[in-house]
């Protein structure tokens, strides 16, 4: 007959034994989970990236010395010869050069004639007989007898005034505040710390605090 302790014994045996093996199952699925999900990913990126790859091999060995080649020794010199035989000629020739003669016979001469013989003076009548005489009968001389006769005495003995006293009064007004404060506040509040709270305050200062702190500092000491 066995003892307890013996039945105990194997129990805990047989459970460890079962732990381990569900830990080297768990640990076999992981594996296996781990591999499969590897391969699928490996399955749907590497075609990709081996397309990549071809396409990247056939640009640096193949397309780009050929592209270069082709640019160097054929379009290049094709562009400029176009540009130095054809396009900035057929520029300078068809274009530029009508238009500077078109500028410097027709156009200049036109535009100074107009200037000189209409503009210039049209300008002047339209100044000297127009626009100046409107500005000073009908601007300047209205300004002048609307500020002599109704602005000036406006501002001198309306709005001058109006502001000095403004300043004036506000200044009462705050004179007015600062003896409301001093008289409703500060006065009864100094009052009452004077007479009601300073001297308890002292007195337990004096009489309960400083003793405290020396007899802490003589137990220190």
């Amino acid at each position: 007959m066995r003892l307890p302790y013996e039945y105990i014994t194997n129990d805990v045996s047989a459970n460890g034994s079962c732990i381990r093996e569900w830990g080297d199952v768990r640990i076999v699925l992981e594996s296996g989970l781990k591999y499969a999900l590897r391969g699928i990913a490996f399955i749907i990126y590497f075609p990709f990236y081996l397309l990549y790859q071809l396409l990247r091999l056939i640009w640096i060995y193949l397309l780009r010395p050929v592209m270069s080649w082709l640019y160097k020794h054929i379009i290049e010199p094709v562009l400029r010869f176009l540009f130095e035989k054809i396009i900035i000629p057929f520029i300078q020739y068809v274009i530029v050069e009508p238009l500077l003669w078109l500028w410097n016979h027709i156009f200049s001469p036109s535009l100074r004639v107009l200037w000189h013989h209409i503009l210039r003076p049209l300008g002047k009548f339209l100044w000297s007989y127009v626009i100046y005489p409107l500005l000073r009968y009908g601007v300047y001389y209205p300004l002048v007898f609307l500020w002599k006769h109704v602005l000036r005495w406006l501002v001198y003995e309306v709005l001058t005034p109006v502001a000095e006293f403004s300043v004036a009064a506000l200044r009462w007004l705050w004179k007015g505040f600062v003896w409301l404060i001093v008289h409703l506040f500060w006065k009864p509040l100094s009052w009452l710390w004077s007479h009601v709270f300073h001297p308890p305050l002292r007195w337990f200062y004096q009489e309960g605090i400083l003793p405290a702190a020396r007899w802490l500092r003589r137990l220190f000491d």
